[in-house]
């Protein structure tokens, strides 16, 4: 997973810059970031491990001037290094940085042996035989197969492009009033920097960013069903934030109706319903909303240790887990009925660690209830049953919960009374609410044709979308 912006002001961009790439860590990458911004005449980059709003704040310490630039771009990763700056031998200078995930690079490799790197990496190298923006991004168009939002910064200014299926987020947004564009993979960090969102950069389109608003400079779709779109349907489970808007969607809206659902259809008696921190908040609002049952919260939350799903290793993300979250006793000690409500399962191992601490607490404060524990457990994702081939950190379909269990050992190993997830239907059916006014007027979702379930159904993605 990474996170991409890219600014075009008529006016220095730097406190832009820094708060459009800043605000993408805690949900797109927190391992570093960086940016490149086009300065007295040449293209200055720079990248940082951790967290970059205080390397930015270092970086004009040291050189003020590079404040002064007007159109930049920037990238965080979980990963691999970004933005990468390409020039010399000849060629017209361009960096580039991106949300990419490739899933033929054995075929890119065979074809173009000396590419190598990261997926981004290759990316800048086929972009690198081309002579403009639109050239280089068409060579990456006709060479990937997967998924990838790329921002770009040439002498010339900003470009960028989504991938012909649009899998994941890639926000316009513009200042009306005092000029300006922007794009970023979420769309809640556009209005924290004056921008009004404007619209997604729509699927296969190439697009150029300035001052004055954006251009379409080319549109590449796919020969073959050119009208089948697979917008990831965890972005708005899970990956995206609360706040974004992906596709005229709104996540937070999504989420909430996931919860409302939960408890229409599997209401149980309990004292307080509670969420596990941050992403499961808005759906469990959505359960309060309907079954009436009090949100308290049962956990303090230690930012420090971020998303445990950004750490690429399993090692890495138990240790994020172990301290991320810390029961609050007196919750527990006051009220023994308890549903905990979380987006979703993938391998179960810090939920399950979690869910037996608030459980010895439950048998530590009410003792009268012997193994009778009324703990209860609501997902709002369905079942997640295959690994996703374009996900970052990659995981293996071997390692879900829910493929090597059934619903009811899942409970049992959960060791909660009883255990329910959305339907795919229901699941689907949330989005289409979510939806904005004018788009359930002008153009509603078609689920089947523009939402990848695949991770939920089982179905094998590469099959699906590019055989």
């Amino acid at each position: 997973m990474a996170g991409v912006f890219g600014i075009s002001l008529n006016k220095d961009c730097w406190e832009e810059l820094k708060w459009g790439t800043s605000l993408l860590q805690p949900t797109r990458g927190d391992s570093g970031g960086g940016f490149s911004i086009f300065n007295k005449g040449k293209i200055q980059k720079a990248t940082n491990l951790g967290l970059i709003r205080p390397f930015f704040d270092e970086k004009a310490r040291e050189d003020p001037t590079i404040q002064e630039g007007q159109t930049a771009i920037g990238g965080v990763w979980i990963r691999n290094e970004q933005p990468i700056l390409r020039e010399g031998a000849g060629q017209e200078p361009f960096s580039i940085a991106g949300n990419v995930k490739i899933a033929n690079r054995e075929e890119i490799e065979e074809k173009f042996p000396y590419l190598g790197g990261s997926d981004l990496e290759i990316c800048a190298g086929l972009a690198s035989q081309g002579e403009n923006p639109v050239e280089r991004f068409e060579n990456v168009f006709q060479n990937v197969k997967g998924r990838f939002g790329l921002v770009m910064l040439t002498p010339d200014g900003v470009f960028a492009c989504r991938d012909p299926l649009g899998f994941k987020p890639l926000a316009i947004g513009r200042n009306k009033k005092e000029g300006g564009c922007a794009v970023a993979t979420e769309s809640a960090v556009l209005p924290e920097i004056g921008m009004e969102l404007v619209r997604e950069v729509q699927r296969g389109e190439i697009i150029e960013i300035n001052s004055t608003g954006f251009n379409t400079l080319k549109k590449i779709l796919p020969e073959k069903k050119p009208e089948v779109a697979a917008l990831c349907g965890f972005e708005f489970g899970y990956y995206a934030g609360p706040a974004s808007i992906f596709e005229e969607i709104a996540v937070g809206e999504a989420r909430f109706n996931m919860g409302t659902i939960l408890a229409q259809k599997y209401g149980v008696e309990a004292d307080i319903s509670s969420p596990f921190l941050l992403s499961g908040v808005q759906a469990c609002e959505g359960y309060e909303f309907i079954s009436k049952i009090p949100i308290l919260n049962t956990w303090q939350y230690n930012s420090q240790f971020g998303r445990s799903f950004l750490d690429i290793l399993k090692q890495g993300r138990k240790e994020r887990g172990k301290g991320k979250l810390i029961p609050i006793e007196w919750v527990i000690r006051a009220f023994k009925r308890i549903i905990m409500v979380d987006d979703s399962i993938v391998e179960a191992n810090q939920l399950m660690m979690r869910l037996f601490r608030i459980a010895a607490l439950i048998r530590r404060f009410h003792p009268e209830l012997e193994e009778k524990i009324p703990l209860h457990l609501r997902i709002a994702c369905p079942p997640k049953i295959k690994a996703c081939p374009l996900e970052v950190p990659l995981r293996y379909t071997e390692d879900l919960f829910a493929t090597n269990n059934t619903r009811e050992e899942m409970r049992r190993k959960l060791g909660v009374a009883s255990l329910e997830f959305n339907t795919v239907e229901d699941y689907l059916k949330s989005l289409e609410k979510a939806q904005s006014e004018e788009k359930k007027k002008e153009n509603p979702l078609k689920p089947e044709k523009e939402i990848c379930m695949c991770c939920f159904t089982g179905e094998d993605l590469i099959s699906k979308y590019f055989k």
